[in-house]
C-alpha cells in the first residue's frame, strides 16, 4: 500500500499507476513493488486544474503567511528559491512546464489521466483545503468510479490540507479506521 499527502498523495496514485505506463516513460522500467491499494491524503489528483489554478504558487512567498497549521519550514532560508522555482505553480515546476506546453509529461503524471488504476483507493480532502481543494479529490474520485475503480471518498467537514495528517485530528483517525477494510477489498 502507498499512502501520501499533497504532492506525496499524487505520488501514491502514480505508483499505483505504474503497470499501466506505456514503455519507455519515466517508471515504466523495472519491476517495483505491485500495490494492493493506495491512500491520498489531501493529494494534487489533476496536475491540468492544479496548472490552470497555479496551486503550489504561494509557497515560498513570503509576502503570503503560511496556512495557519503548517509546520514550520525546516529550511526557511530556502523560500526565496522555492518561490523563484515555482511562480506559475508547482506542477508546471516539477513537470517542466505548463499543461499547454508538454500536455504528454501531464498525461503520465496526473493520476486522474492514469485511470483506471485497478486497484482499491482511499481519497481523503478537508472541506476548508486551499492548498489541494477538495475538487482536487471530488473529481478524480467521480473519474475514478465511472472508468471501473473501487474508490471511497472521505471529505472531512472544518479540515484544512495538514488536518489529514495530525495525528490527533478526527480526519486521521478515519483513515486508519478505514485500513484494515481497503486491505481486504483488495484481497478480494
Amino acid at each position: 500500500m502507498a499512502i501520501g499527502h499533497s504532492a506525496g498523495g499524487q505520488l501514491a496514485l502514480w505508483l499505483a499507476s505504474r503497470p499501466g505506463l506505456p514503455a519507455g516513460a519515466p517508471g515504466s522500467g523495472g519491476r517495483g513493488v505491485p500495490l494492493a491499494a493506495a491512500v491520498s491524503l489531501a493529494g494534487v489528483l489533476d496536475l491540468r486544474a492544479a496548472d490552470a489554478d497555479e496551486l503550489g504558487a504561494r509557497f515560498g512567498d513570503p509576502s503570503v503567511p503560511p496556512p495557519a497549521k503548517a509546520p514550520a519550514p525546516a529550511r526557511p532560508e530556502l523560500a526565496p528559491t522555492l518561490a523563484r522555482l515555482t511562480p506559475h505553480g508547482a506542477a508546471a515546476a516539477l513537470l517542466g512546464g505548463g499543461a499547454d506546453d508538454v500536455p504528454d509529461r501531464y498525461a503520465l503524471a496526473s493520476p486522474l489521466e492514469r485511470l483506471p488504476l485497478g486497484v482499491p483507493q482511499l481519497v481523503v480532502h478537508g472541506s476548508d483545503d486551499t492548498g489541494a481543494p477538495p475538487a482536487q479529490g471530488g473529481t478524480y474520485v467521480t473519474a475514478a468510479r465511472e472508468l471501473g475503480d473501487q474508490v471511497e471518498y472521505v471529505e472531512v467537514p472544518g479540515a484544512d490540507h495538514f488536518d489529514v495528517i495530525d495525528l490527533d485530528h478526527p480526519s486521521w483517525q478515519a483513515v486508519v479506521r478505514r485500513l484494515p477494510d481497503l486491505l481486504k477489498t483488495a484481497e478480494d
